[in-house]
């Protein structure tokens, strides 16, 4: 299923294909997995993240949003803020990894801010992972933004 999101295919069409299968083995494991893509997450990982934001009662975000002509994992668009979750599997190569560059430099030009969490990340250390974006979110509604301080100069 993840590899088909992955490749931006409908969920509605996994649905479908699912209700058309139902009763066939594996398919109670198929809906709990498309029940929790409903949220528009697209791997293991992502569900996962998007776990540690709702037990931790962090709101205001969305997955595999655009941005700038790129898709981001997670959106925060009051907070201007992107977090991007990184498996192996999607960034072991150089072009990968050079392509994630480009993406990351063009959203912060853009004015918001990345972050990056890895498998590990989400699994060792989640504590510290929502931490993070919490400081992250608090931050940016703490700093004006470039677009609201011509208003609080002018007073």
């Amino acid at each position: 299923m993840d590899s088909a999101l992955q490749r931006h295919t409908e969920l509605r069409s996994l649905w479908e294909a699912h209700v058309r299968n139902k009763g066939r083995w594996g398919s109670p494991a198929a809906r709990l997995l498309l029940q929790a893509a409903d949220e528009g997450t697209r791997s293991a990982a992502e569900r996962l993240f998007a776990r540690l934001l709702r037990k931790a009662g962090i709101t205001g975000w969305k997955a595999n949003q655009e941005v700038v002509g790129y898709e981001v994992d997670f959106l925060f668009r009051d907070a201007k803020l992107v977090v991007e979750v990184d498996g192996f599997a999607f960034h072991s190569d150089p072009e990968a990894f050079s392509r994630d560059r480009r993406k990351q430099n063009a959203i912060a030009l853009a004015g918001y801010q990345v972050l990056r969490f890895t498998w590990l990340d989400l699994t060792e250390y989640p504590d510290r992972v929502i931490a993070e974006v919490k400081a992250a979110i608090s931050a940016r509604f703490s700093v004006p933004r470039p677009e609201n301080r011509a208003e609080i100069a002018r007073g």
